[in-house]
């Protein structure tokens, strides 16, 4: 039995994973976000836990800046700075890939509300 069977029954929403797009930058040298057009992942089976519980899964220095975690199985990689969309449409953007106690068995992201 895997790590990521304990989170089986909670692994009932999919996402899909935007990542971000070549750093442009407006005439007054603002950085300007753009995703790609099209998602690299979608339909990823995914848990997102929000609150306490998304803190008590990632390090101490990423706590005060995430909203969310994303709990996914190995080989779906969301890159560092990336747009997440859910299936009730919310938008996220991805903090930090972390895979627990690297044993390649779980991967938990954390999100940060979008606008």
């Amino acid at each position: 039995m895997g790590i990521l069977d304990y989170f089986s029954h909670e692994m009932n929403r999919t996402i899909s994973i935007y990542p971000k797009d070549e750093e442009s930058f407006d005439v007054e040298g603002r950085a300007i976000q753009s995703f790609a057009s099209s998602p690299s992942a979608s339909g990823v089976v995914a848990a997102i836990w929000e609150g306490s519980s998304a803190e008590s899964l990632v390090a101490d220095r990423y706590k005060a800046i995430i909203d969310a975690v994303s709990v996914t199985v190995p080989g779906v990689a969301i890159p560092d700075g990336a747009k997440v969309i859910t299936d009730d449409g919310r938008t996220f953007y991805s903090i930090h890939l972390d895979d627990i106690m690297s044993l390649g068995e779980v991967a938990v992201t954390g999100l940060q509300n979008g606008k």
